[in-house]
């Protein structure tokens, strides 16, 4: 399949349905394609607000399927695409949708390499969606877990934020996606400062309590970790995708399906009298 048609396909599917073709190609042919994805991300920042009306399934594959190259490439690209400015997310709500919360902590992960100052400007920039900043934790978490950033600097980073690098004053929410990094990486060393933050009640106690803190304190640490690490892991295979509702065939669908695959039945014969 050609490049292009690659593209094409990732962009506008047809009746809805899982592009797999499309995908294997461009796996099967990831460094003809690589630049094509890397130039989605690019006119998405040349006209955002565009992109808000716009189909956006071509990013959204283009997205995964970066990370799933580890193309580090695509970070810079990535974290300007969730920086823009707007209104309480309006603008980054309506491009990503639910990856922002549900797929963006792997593919920042995935595409950052070695360098995760991209994603600490990220999570520090108060202007930045909310949502956004809390899977860019959870990002950092996922490179821990997979061994490129030490636990321990990993800690010291998030005692800086509790120590003056986020301002006290920031939405209650970042205060508990914070707190629940340090959850689950073993919160033993920021605890004292995670007590302060709930004293001062600036945690929104509907995601994380103090008594959940405390919870993963009684177990033993490196068996906690171990029971993590499953649930942090860089983004490998786009085809996950398909599992999307999404690319689910509507129930009418099903049953129409279901009624051709049925074997016809033949005319009763009548019974002669």
């Amino acid at each position: 399949m050609e490049i292009q048609e690659i593209i094409t396909r990732l962009k506008r599917l047809d009746n809805d349905r899982f592009p797999r073709q499309a995908l294997r190609a461009a796996i099967d042919q990831s460094d003809e394609v690589t630049p094509e994805l890397l130039g989605i991300l690019e006119n998405v920042l040349l006209d955002p607000q565009k992109r808000r009306s716009d189909s956006n399934m071509d990013l959204f594959f283009a997205m995964f399927l970066l990370a799933q190259f580890r193309e580090q490439r695509a970070c810079p690209l990535i974290c300007q695409i969730v920086s823009l400015p707007d209104d309480n997310g309006k603008i980054v709500s309506h491009l990503l949708g639910d990856i922002v919360t549900e797929g963006l902590p792997r593919i920042l992960a995935s595409v950052s390499g070695v360098n995760w100052a991209p994603l600490k400007a990220v999570l520090e920039n108060p202007s930045v969606y909310e949502y956004t900043r809390s899977s860019t934790l959870k990002a950092l978490t996922v490179l821990m877990y997979e061994g490129v950033v030490p636990r321990d600097e990993l800690v010291a980073y998030f005692l800086s934020l509790f120590q003056g690098g986020l301002d006290r004053t920031e939405d209650p929410f970042i205060w508990a996606s914070l707190i629940r990094a340090c959850h689950d990486i073993y919160p033993k060393e920021c605890y004292e400062e995670i007590c302060k933050a709930y004293d001062e009640c600036i945690v929104e106690t509907f995601f994380i309590r103090l008594q959940d803190v405390e919870y993963v304190l009684e177990q033993d640490k490196d068996a906690y970790l171990a029971s993590q690490k499953k649930n942090y892991c860089f983004f490998s295979d786009t085809f996950e995708l398909a599992s999307w509702i999404c690319f689910k065939p509507a129930k009418s669908e099903i049953k129409r399906k279901n009624k051709l695959a049925r074997p016809s039945k033949g005319r009763k014969k009548r019974k002669k009298r």
